[in-house]
């Protein structure tokens, strides 16, 4: 997989079962969070026609059986490899 942007440096798109902290593009719920954190739910997906990499993510407080969020990669500004 190419590099992507994570916050404002090249790297990796994160790995399953990395822990993430991504920025909201918009408002949730009606709270007014600017991040949310999360762990990586599989492989990220490169869209070719925009050109932008997509990460599924399990946002921390949902249930297990939900479906991920796909996430931005340039909107992840912090990345915690698993252990």
């Amino acid at each position: 997989m190419s590099d992507v942007t994570i916050g404002h440096c090249q790297a990796e798109p994160p790995a399953a079962g990395h822990r993430v902290t991504y920025l909201l593009g918009k408002r949730c719920s009606g709270a007014r969070q600017l991040c949310r954190q999360g762990v990586v739910a599989g492989p990220s997906v490169l869209d070719p026609t925009t050109n932008h990499t997509w990460v599924p993510v399990q946002a921390d407080g949902r249930a297990r059986d939900a479906e991920p969020e796909w996430v931005q990669a340039d909107m992840i500004i912090d990345v915690v490899p698993a252990t």
